[in-house]
């Protein structure tokens, strides 16, 4: 099913083929296959919490846009569109593809893959932390998952195996028991929010990345974040052998255990 598209990103995506992209995410994602051989995205959704982190997202991504990247790689924003009820019209956010395709496994082996998502994630922490007026501080991010767990949006049955016995109310506390505390000036960067390996796009024949995606969760906060984030992806895709040189590629080879920990447990929630 298609969204409901205004005049100007219809005509983004006029005689594509839509194939909608399975995830965790609340909104709806389709890639749609254009008929002169590209492809774009269309994030879109209608209910107010829904639209409103689509607003959030894409003044996250028109930072981005107006930030020196360096040699970070970030896909364009084509168009966007606010909801309207009225019109049946939902929030909606039209992006470019990357050319490339996230199922790394296919052609990367894992040192390979720990090298390349731990050079990209040190591109990103790279990010101008004085410029960015986004908040991912431990605080904001428990407060968030309060919101989300009292309005019934969480599902304990897609927790992590080991979290599968306690109901979203009884993990949240143990989130709360190991909140950590803000990130001191070593620690505090720009973090990308959901830094894991479907996130990283790459060229096969190239084997560079060619573009980093969903940036909702960008903000300002601690490194670990992303570190755990990016931990717990690499090992359920290629193992834990990976994790040391993951983390020399990042640079930053003994990260706080606890602080892991807690932002693992926070992930649960989004």
């Amino acid at each position: 099913m298609e969204a409901t598209l205004s005049p100007e990103l219809r005509g983004l995506v006029d005689g594509g083929a839509w194939l909608a992209v399975p995830g965790t995410s609340t909104a709806t994602v389709w890639q749609v296959e254009l008929e002169d051989g590209r492809s774009v995205f269309v994030k879109a959704g209608a209910e107010p919490g829904v639209a409103a982190a689509i607003t959030d997202e894409l003044a996250r991504w028109e930072w981005l846009e107006a930030t020196d990247l360096g040699q970070l790689p970030v896909p364009a924003v084509l168009g966007h569109q606010a909801a309207d009820p009225g019109a049946h019209q939902p929030a909606a956010i039209v992006s470019a593809a990357a050319e490339g395709v996230p199922e790394l496994h296919w052609f990367l082996d894992p040192p390979d893959v720990a090298d390349l998502l731990g050079s990209t994630l040190r591109a990103v922490h790279a990010l101008p932390v004085d410029r960015c007026p986004f908040e991912a501080a431990p605080s904001a991010l428990i407060a968030a998952a309060e919101e989300r767990v009292a309005a019934g949006l969480v599902d304990s049955s897609k927790f992590h195996a080991a979290n599968q016995r306690y109901s979203p109310h009884e993990l949240l506390g143990h989130a709360r028991a190991l909140v950590a505390a803000d990130p001191d000036g070593a620690d505090r960067v720009v973090v990308h929010g959901d830094f894991s390996v479907g996130n990283v796009i790459v060229r096969p024949d190239t084997r560079a990345v060619t573009g980093v995606v969903d940036w909702a969760g960008l903000g300002v906060g601690d490194r670990h974040l992303d570190l755990a984030t990016a931990a717990r992806s690499l090992v359920t895709h290629f193992g834990g052998e990976c994790l040391p040189r993951f983390l020399a590629a990042y640079g930053f080879e003994e990260p706080d255990p606890l602080r892991l920990e807690f932002y693992s447990l926070l992930d649960q929630f989004r």
